[in-house]
């Protein structure tokens, strides 16, 4: 699926933090769309969160199954920093989710075909975080950042 709408959001929308892509960021992210979009199932890849071991499995560019968005959340916020990441919500129905040919890279072309996500959240360094979706739900309820 291609996104029909794609957000960025750096530092000054985590309410002026020193960096984007902090643990706690990420997880703030990740339960937004979960209100948004209730039910999906996170895959990741392409994860580099140095001091974070737990993560280290997902570093590969073929996305491995996560968890549901509470467990994603709450592995997210003990990383002080990821490096690169992408987290793809799929529909909890969708058991051999399709993902992009090639794998699924943190600097893939912005507007990249998402596969059967109907989100994907990239981390790119300590620049922002891109939120990739074709759901309306997921651009309303993230709106203009987090002030966190």
């Amino acid at each position: 699926m291609v996104p029909t709408w794609t957000g960025r959001f750096g530092a000054r929308e985590f309410g002026g933090s020193p960096t984007a892509c902090q643990g706690r960021q990420v997880a703030l992210v990740v339960r937004a769309v979960a209100e948004a979009v209730p039910g999906l199932v996170w895959y990741a890849s392409d994860v580099l969160a140095p001091g974070a071991p737990f993560w280290t499995r997902f570093r590969g560019s073929t996305p491995a199954r996560l968890g549901l968005s509470d467990e994603v959340a709450l592995e997210a916020e003990v990383v002080s920093q990821f490096e690169s990441c992408v987290l793809v919500g799929v529909p909890d129905g969708v058991t051999q989710p399709r993902f992009r040919d090639g794998g699924v890279w943190t600097e893939d072309e912005d507007g990249a075909d998402i596969g059967d996500g109907v989100v994907e959240i990239r981390a790119f360094d300590t620049n922002y975080i891109i939120v990739a979706t074709s759901s309306p739900e997921v651009p309303a309820r993230l709106g203009t950042g987090f002030g966190a």
